[in-house]
């Protein structure tokens, strides 16, 4: 799993997607590198990047 290599830890708890809007939920507060990582495969499955929301 690329995302547990390039982390000391897996931060997100929960992914859900709902009429195209990604809500993640993370255990902590993201960085800027893991909300982006998030974005950009979400936007890789034809979703506009935009739609992903970050939830504690």
């Amino acid at each position: 799993m690329f995302y547990s290599k390039t982390l000391p830890e897996i931060n997100i708890s929960e992914l859900h997607d709902y009429k195209g809007i990604l809500t993640e939920y993370w255990y902590k507060e993201p960085n800027e590198i893991e909300k982006k990582t998030i974005q950009l495969a979400w936007e890789n499955e034809n979703e506009l990047e935009d739609n992903a929301e970050h939830v504690m």
